[in-house]
């Protein structure tokens, strides 16, 4: 007979039972992810609208900056901007006479027809005499507004932007 060691005052320690979550935790953990993902899915429209809005004002700015500076470069002796044709008025005229619209497509392309246009851009000129304080440079001041959609009734538009900017003549 073998001798075997006496092991009956010994506990040996029972195999563990692995540890798993329960299917409330599960049930709990999906539902709480679920809420998260729908929360964060729901304010994509939102950052998107606002995205496109605050990309329209930036290329209407820059385009307003652009006509700004087709105006500065005119020809000195007709009064007339080289891009677009925009006749400056020489001091002496008032602002009243001086309002031009101008129409412009998503790519910036100057059109006649507004119904194409996606831009409104209404620009008018003051001469020193008209501006508060006047100035003593004689800068004339010129005033830009890109409104869209281009075709809207006044006060009915989506969203505009405004430039005011001045140049020596």
């Amino acid at each position: 007979m073998e001798n075997k060691p006496d092991t009956s005052g010994l506990h040996f320690p029972q195999p563990k039972t692995s540890h798993a979550f329960s299917l409330v935790e599960v049930v709990l953990a999906l539902g709480l992810f679920t809420f998260a993902l729908v929360a964060i899915l729901g304010l994509f429209p939102t950052g998107l609208r606002s995205y496109q809005i605050s990309a329209q004002e930036n290329r209407a700015l820059a385009l307003l900056e652009q006509i700004a500076a087709d105006l500065r470069f005119k020809d000195a002796s007709s009064g007339i901007s080289p891009l677009y044709g925009i006749e400056v008025p020489f001091e002496s005229e008032t602002s009243g006479s001086s309002l031009h619209n101008l129409y412009f497509d998503a790519n910036w392309q100057q059109t006649t027809i507004p119904g194409n246009a996606l831009y409104r851009v209404s620009l008018w000129f003051e001469p020193p005499a008209a501006q508060p304080g006047g100035d003593a440079h004689g800068a004339q001041r010129i005033c830009l507004r890109a409104v869209w959609p281009a075709a809207a009734t006044a006060g009915r538009e989506a969203a505009g932007v405004e430039l005011v900017t001045a140049f020596v003549p």
